[in-house]
């Protein structure tokens, strides 16, 4: 429920004897910012405690770096064609390209 109270320093209030909340203020960029909208909505959506030292895994030591084996490079079988420029048949495409236009116009009358 959206209940305004300009003088509320949290954006999210717990009524008392109740599990009814309110909002305390309008939800834009800069007010879930400043009071922390996600850090609030935590404890409401997650009711216990995590111990985040166990599941956190992002600090991996230098073995599990490591490859457990390793592969040498196997040259492809399949034939690589070399890369062509083609901005020289682009250019060849464009003038006869223009070439046309302006000898179908001039047989118009344009």
């Amino acid at each position: 429920m959206m209940q305004p109270d300009s003088l509320a320093t949290e954006l999210i209030h717990q009524e008392e004897q109740s599990n009814i909340y309110h909002i305390t203020k309008r939800l834009n960029i800069q007010s879930v910012i400043n009071y922390q909208l996600t850090e609030s909505l935590l404890p409401l959506i997650i009711p216990f405690e995590i111990d985040e030292t166990e599941f956190d895994q992002r600090v991996l030591s230098i073995e599990k770096w490591k490859p457990d084996k390793l592969v040498a490079n196997k040259k492809s079988k399949t034939k690589q064609t070399p890369s062509k420029p083609i901005t020289n048949w682009l250019a060849i495409a464009l003038v006869i390209l223009l070439i046309t236009e302006r000898g179908l116009s001039w047989m118009r009358k344009q």
